[in-house]
This record gives structure tokens, C-alpha cells and sequence, in this order.
């Protein structure tokens, strides 16, 4: 049986002040959190990002009927690993599955253990080989001419990602594409592009170009500047970042 909280029976107005009060303590100790748990991922986040990503998964978090502080704090590891949108992600529907928090069809399970998407989470970075991943690859994608066709577009980013195209099931790459790239190009997007816009999505998650976790993404999609100018900054944001995080994990080793 699930544990009653004070909010579960009592009006709502009544425990707003004391809710606001609690929430903002919860938020405090979560931007600590991942400032040390973190510190190579959130090193270029500022303090409105980086409550931003807080506050953006508290709530999902309860919606899986998650309540204790400690499990928000690990509902928030997956974000750091997967994106904050990681709970609808095609591109980690099977993992989801297999940690029971997706059925077979895709839908929803309203299961709030941790344990098992974290260490779905583990076996994805040693399955893909994250470690030993190039950014610098991207730049590959400038040559010839752009695939517009699904399959040729998944060819074309098994060669460039191989770890994770073993690592993950065709189905999940084929849907984690169409949303990649149905993104993208309502993103003004377009040919080489959506294709590196999906590329970088195979790691970031596919909603990556609004997660508050990377506001160099944001910056790009959102600018005045053309479809290929907006595509060269993804690249040079996603290569930048990733120098980042890895000098600082670095030094912190």
C-alpha cells in the first residue's frame, strides 16, 4: 500500500504557503545535487537552466507517482543521462519496457521504481560504447548529398553512431527518427539538417532542441539565422558541449 501525504487530504489552498516553502527547499537541494553529482554536465548551465530542469521534471516525476524527495533527486539521474523528456522517447522505448515503466505496445506504466531504468541506463552508455564516441564525426555528414528517405537516413547514422545502432532495436530507431526529424523540421530545419539535428538526438534525446539541459540547442533553433547556419551551430554547440563535460570530468578524475 502506498504511503498518504499531508496533500493527499487536505484542501489545497490551506497547504499552498507550505508546499511553495517545501518545493523551493526541494529545489535548492536539487541544483546542489547535480552540481556535484554533475559537474561536467552542468558546468555550462547557469542557475535559471538549471532550475528549469528541476523544474520541469518534478512534475513528471509525481505523475509516475513518485513522492519522496530521495526519488525525485534519482528521477533527476536519468534526466542528466537521457534527456527530460526521456519518459516518451522512442529511442529508449525497449529499455523503458524492459525496466517495466513501458508495455510491450508503448504505453505508459505507472511504475515509480528507479532501480530498474538506471540500470537500464548503465547497460545503454556500456552498449553503445559512449566513452569512445567522436562528436567530430558530424562534420561527416557535410559530404555529398543529404538523404531525405527513412532508411537511407538510418544507414547514414549507423555509420556514423555504429555503437548505437547495434545497441538498439530497429523499431526504436526507425520512430526515434520520424520524431527527430518531424522536430527538426517544424524547427525550420532541412536535407543535412534534420540529419544532424537526428544524429545528435541518438544521444541527447530527441526533444533535446527545448530541453533546458542544453540552451546552446535552443539558441540555435530559435535564431533568425538560415537552415544551413542553424545546422553548423548545432554541430559546433553539440562538439563544444561534449569537449566540455569531457575536460571536466578530467580534471575531476
Amino acid at each position: 500500500m502506498s504511503g498518504l501525504y499531508l496533500e493527499d487530504f487536505v484542501d489545497q489552498r490551506t497547504l499552498a504557503p507550505y508546499i511553495a516553502e517545501r518545493r523551493a527547499d526541494y529545489e535548492d537541494k536539487a541544483v546542489a545535487f547535480l552540481r556535484q553529482s554533475f559537474a561536467s554536465r552542468t558546468a555550462d548551465l547557469d542557475e535559471a537552466a538549471l532550475r528549469g530542469v528541476v523544474r520541469l521534471a518534478y512534475p513528471r516525476a509525481r505523475l509516475r507517482g513518485i513522492r519522496t524527495e530521495r526519488d525525485h533527486l534519482k528521477y533527476l539521474i536519468a534526466v542528466m543521462h537521457w534527456g527530460s523528456g526521456f519518459e516518451d522517447d522512442p529511442g529508449h522505448a525497449t529499455r523503458l519496457e524492459r525496466a517495466g515503466w513501458r508495455t510491450a505496445g508503448g504505453e505508459p506504466r505507472l511504475n515509480p521504481y528507479l532501480a530498474p531504468v538506471l540500470d537500464q541506463i548503465d547497460l545503454w552508455h556500456r552498449d553503445i560504447g559512449l566513452a569512445g564516441l567522436n562528436p567530430a564525426r558530424l562534420r561527416e555528414l557535410s559530404a555529398g548529398v543529404p538523404p531525405t528517405d527513412t532508411d537511407a537516413r538510418l544507414a547514414r547514422l549507423a555509420d556514423l553512431w555504429p555503437g548505437v545502432a547495434a545497441a538498439t532495436p530497429e523499431p526504436d530507431r526507425r520512430a526515434a527518427l520520424a520524431q527527430a526529424a518531424d522536430f527538426a523540421t517544424r524547427s525550420g530545419l532541412c536535407d543535412r539538417g534534420v540529419l544532424v539535428y537526428a544524429a545528435i538526438a541518438q544521444l541527447l534525446g530527441c526533444g533535446f532542441g527545448e530541453d533546458p539541459l542544453y540552451p546552446w540547442a535552443a539558441r540555435a533553433l530559435v535564431s533568425r539565422m538560415g537552415a544551413d547556419e542553424a545546422a553548423r551551430a548545432l554541430e559546433t554547440g553539440f562538439v563544444t558541449w561534449w569537449k566540455v563535460v569531457c575536460e571536466v570530468r578530467d580534471e575531476l578524475e
